[in-house]
């Protein structure tokens, strides 16, 4: 496991990110859950930097801003067949299909970055990578998969692939020590997973869907009262 200090009034608005000082999180995967806006994309920067004050390996994909048509653009920059073949599968599918294309292809980018841990190089082949002499950024087995957005306009179908494949990852890699933090408010992606309350920094189970629909208005309650006076 891994402690995790919290940023202390990021905004300078009057209150942290989380009622703690320290998060705990452990290896697997965590779902950050809140209501729009209560501070999970915050948690999520404020993870990726602690991480790279120790230099630990971490691959961070935003839906907005990796997805979409930045993903064509890079794509297309490529200039190969195959990735000709793949924007143009993006650009023609509809919303839900193109979440599909984007994690068929992320998946090589996430799978190079748990074996090298490196993602400046994700994409060299391994006989490029052992040319240039790269190293991994440390010898530590960490790695460390941040998802921000990835269930914008997720269909149930969309969110069990999803899943599927970060599961696919935990079972399969053995000698890393993996973990996923995915920030998320739809229940789907809380099912039977260990979640993270974003304002409190306690853990949660969500059993049914009332529940998950209980706390989710709860933490708008909140999130109101926080940014009460600030608009």
């Amino acid at each position: 496991m891994r402690k995790i200090k919290i940023w202390k009034d990021p905004y300078d608005m009057g209150f942290n990110t989380t009622e703690r000082r320290e998060i705990t999180l452990e290896p697997g995967i965590t779902i950050l859950v809140g209501c729009n806006g209560l501070g999970k994309s915050t948690l999520l920067h404020n993870i990726e930097e602690e991480l790279n004050k120790e230099n630990i390996p971490c691959y961070t994909y935003d839906n907005l801003h990796n997805g979409g048509i930045k993903k064509v653009n890079e794509l297309l920059s490529k200039d190969d067949i195959n990735s000709i073949s793949l924007s143009a599968r993006l650009l023609s599918s509809s919303e839900g299909e193109n979440i599909s294309n984007n994690l068929s292809i992320i998946a090589k980018e996430i799978g190079l970055f748990v074996q090298n841990g490196n993602k400046e190089h994700i994409g060299l082949e391994k006989v490029v990578f052992d040319m240039l002499d790269i190293k991994e950024i440390n010898k530590t087995n960490e790695r460390w998969i941040l998802f921000d957005g990835v269930d914008s306009g997720y269909s149930i179908d969309n969110i069990i692939e999803f899943k599927d494949f970060m599961h696919c990852i935990l079972d399969n890699e053995k000698d890393k020590i993996i973990y996923i933090i995915i920030a998320s408010n739809t229940y789907e992606m809380t099912i039977g997973e260990k979640c993270l309350d974003v304002n409190s920094g306690k853990d949660r189970v969500f059993k049914t869907y009332d529940s998950f629909k209980k706390y989710i208005l709860k933490s708008r309650e909140i999130k109101d009262e926080k940014y009460k006076g600030e608009v």
